[in-house]
């Protein structure tokens, strides 16, 4: 008789059985330590306040750090009437970049440029020229061409009749190309001498330059871009009129977030709180994802979910920073099982479900449902002895 029994509720226990294994497979829990995922660096950031030495600029000339005041001078009545500095890193990629700048103290000239794209191989103009060219009425040009792209702030109209230059207005915020005289977009300004910070904000994308000034758009041009140069900096002028141009609070960034590690055809998903803020899929060739992430404020904080084509494998801890340009791995904790991958990312399994130490994950936990199985086993056992003893 009892047999009779046992063979009735075997399905049912068998069922709540795999019902458990099941759930104890994919619902995120804290496991063992298999995946991680990993900053691997980030070739184009920098972020420099100048509280210490700038070691990672090349100061020309007038320049010079204020060790007191932990900020750039790049020209000021009294010092040589050029001032350049070049960041030591060059850079060809898309990228934004945020600096703070103060303009005034003076009578009122010539201005300073952002230098980006740029050939650096020149001797630096006075006045009007910024830094951005050789001046010829000045000295002799061994190289009067410096090709590359200029984020200017122009104080002083230098015009055609009286100077030999184009500058469109006395108070400008302008592009400017290979030429100091060559505007592609400008914009009359009067905080490029107002002797109060401002916040500069250039994003630099594949065909585009948009720039933003106290957080309000100010420029935008549209073309092709030449990146055949990668120098980066700063250079300011002055003559018989002069003013004081500080830099501080300089950063630059990429516009690209990329995740290795992972397989074809997966989403990741970057999220803050309820927020997606960024998305993508893998090609069905490519393990790698690269994110777009142009225009967002920097730096970004949030966690990474991870789906195959089926459901969520894994989520990460979350990250306090996460800038532009940064390159992140999944990859295998000290902890995780073995693969036969040859890369330096792991590849996962449909037989895997990875997990990490600084996140919630997907989890098997064998042991946890084999334990809740035979729970299982052991009521319907007892149900059966005292149905038995009934009968």
């Amino acid at each position: 008789m009892w047999i009779h029994w046992l063979i009735r509720i075997a399905p049912v226990s068998m069922a709540v059985s795999l019902m458990i294994l099941t759930l104890f497979a994919l619902v995120p829990i804290r496991g063992d330590d298999k995946f991680v995922m990993v900053k691997d660096g980030n070739p184009l950031f920098v972020n420099d306040d100048f509280s210490k030495s700038p070691s990672g600029w090349r100061l020309l000339n007038a320049s010079r750090w204020d060790a007191e005041a932990q900020q750039i001078v790049l020209t000021e009545p009294g010092s040589q009437r050029v001032g350049v500095i070049w960041l030591m890193k060059n850079i060809t990629s898309t990228f934004t970049a945020e600096f703070r700048y103060r303009v005034g103290g003076g009578s009122g000239a010539d201005g300073f440029v952002f230098m980006f794209y740029k050939d650096s191989d020149y001797e630096p103009g006075i006045g009007g020229y910024l830094g951005f060219l050789c001046r010829p009425v000045e000295k002799s040009c061994p190289r009067n061409v410096g090709p590359g792209y200029g984020l200017e702030f122009d104080s002083y109209f230098n015009s055609l009749e009286a100077y030999g230059m184009g500058d469109p207005s006395p108070d400008h915020i302008a592009i400017i190309k290979d030429d100091i005289n060559s505007h592609l977009v400008h914009v009359n300004d009067s905080r490029v001498e107002d002797n109060v910070w401002h916040q500069v904000k250039l994003i630099v994308a594949d065909e585009e330059l948009i720039v933003f000034v106290d957080r309000g758009e100010t420029l935008r041009w549209s073309g092709v871009i030449n990146r055949t140069f990668g120098g980066v900096g700063f250079g300011s002028g002055i003559w018989g009129l002069d003013n004081r141009h500080f830099i501080d609070d300089f950063k630059i960034y990429g516009n690209i977030i990329t995740i290795k590690g992972l397989q074809s055809n997966w989403r990741v998903n970057l999220i803050d709180g309820d927020q997606v803020l960024l998305t993508g899929v893998t090609s069905s060739s490519n393990a790698e994802l690269r994110l777009e992430a142009t225009g967002l404020e920097m730096p970004l904080k949030g966690h990474f979910e991870i789906n195959n084509e089926n459901a969520l494998i894994y989520e990460s801890k979350v990250f306090d920073e996460i800038w532009g340009g940064d390159t992140i791995s999944l990859q295998l904790s000290s902890a995780g099982i073995k693969t036969t991958s040859t890369t330096d990312s792991a590849t996962l399994t449909t037989a895997t479900n990875p997990t990490s130490e600084e996140g919630y994950a997907k989890s098997s936990t064998f042991a946890l449902a084999l334990v809740a199985t035979l729970v299982v086993v052991a009521l319907a056992v007892v149900m059966l002895i005292r149905r038995r003893n009934t009968v």
